[in-house]
């Protein structure tokens, strides 16, 4: 009679669940790994800036990780020439493009000498900034593209379109989008708790590896965190036996936690695990204000896909809405040595 129960698909995830807490306490005992944690190096950091007090948030970022890794600070400002409109009797008072581009030049310049950033460089473009961006961080092969969550635009709004949001898009690099520091961090700037969303497909592996590779570089803790999401499209039949429905299906995310604790390896990284229900970017933000995250590291899809034209995805709300910090990691990066 076990053994015929055992048998069932709710038997072997109930089998695999019971290993979780004795897996998730000695991930060294493993044998079976899925993939090795990414060698996560950083030579050259992207950040883009519009001048917007707003876009100085990622500098302190990118300082932080640049004195760490030795990395260099690469400034990047992107504006569209305009020419104005002068009247009938007083003509338009035009400054060359290189005139503006030498006084921005100079800008940029006045922002690392305030910022105290030491080892770093000045690029000026003109064009659409997410397309611009994007491009420079390919032809400097950049290692990571750190900007903020709004600019000059803003952010707080409910369309897409935002220079933030296509440059996370189409970056061939991970981004990092920042959040103001709270009061309690603007002496001590620390990376102590990463917070990593997983629904188990590869494209959460490829995220989850990453998140290994910064832990093993800044002595970090992980937190994983899996969302069983709520159904509301069920038919009458299967509501009557919601409860149990729930139940299983936290079995069965039991039982996957468990594989994949099984099959990653952790690299002697600390980290512990959370399952949860109901809406998967509204649960990831409460838990990394719950656990105090200082950073939430998620690939850019999992089984639904970012790479669409309407707002939706989990990464992308989590980006808009999370209070912390978060570094999206695309499903395709360019090869990096």
């Amino acid at each position: 009679m076990g053994s015929n129960a055992a048998a069932t698909p709710r038997g072997r995830a109930l089998s695999k669940a019971r290993n979780l807490r004795k897996t998730a306490s000695n991930p060294a005992s493993t044998t079976s790994k899925r993939s090795s944690p990414r060698k996560t190096g950083f030579a050259t950091i992207l950040v883009p800036i519009d001048f917007s007090p707003a876009s100085l948030f990622p500098v302190q970022w990118a300082k932080f990780i640049a004195r760490r890794t030795n990395a260099s600070v690469s400034f990047v400002h992107v504006h569209t020439f305009v020419h104005p409109l002068g009247t009938a009797f007083i003509p338009p008072v035009i400054d060359s493009e290189a005139e503006i581009e030498e006084r921005l030049y100079r800008d940029l310049q006045a922002v690392a000498r305030r910022q105290k950033v030491s080892k770093a460089s000045f690029q000026i473009r003109a064009g659409r900034p997410f397309a611009e961006i994007c491009r420079l961080a390919g032809e400097i092969q950049a290692d990571l593209i750190a900007l903020s969550s709004h600019g000059r635009t803003g952010w707080e709004r409910a369309f897409l379109g935002s220079t933030t949001e296509r440059v996370i898009r189409h970056a061939p690099c991970p981004v990092l989008v920042a959040r103001p520091l709270r009061a309690s961090r603007k002496e001590e700037f620390k990376l102590q708790k990463i917070l990593v969303p997983v629904d188990f497909s590869d494209c959460s592996a490829r995220g989850l590896n990453y998140a290994i590779g910064l832990a093993q570089l800044f002595g970090t803790e992980l937190a994983l965190l899996h969302v069983v999401r709520h159904r509301h499209d069920l038919p009458p039949i299967l509501v009557r036996s919601y409860g149990k429905l729930s139940r299983w299906a936290r079995e069965v995310a039991e039982a996957h936690m468990a594989d994949l604790l099984g099959e990653t390896d952790f690299g002697g990284v600390k980290f512990t695990t959370a399952i949860k229900t109901g809406s998967a970017a509204r649960k990831v933000c409460r838990y990394a204000l719950k656990i105090s995250a200082d950073l939430i590291v998620t690939s850019t899809h999992g089984r639904t896909g970012l790479a669409h034209v309407l707002i939706g995805s989990t990464a992308e709300q989590i980006v808009r809405y999370a209070k912390s910090p978060v570094l999206v990691v695309p499903t395709r990066m360019r090869k990096m040595a």
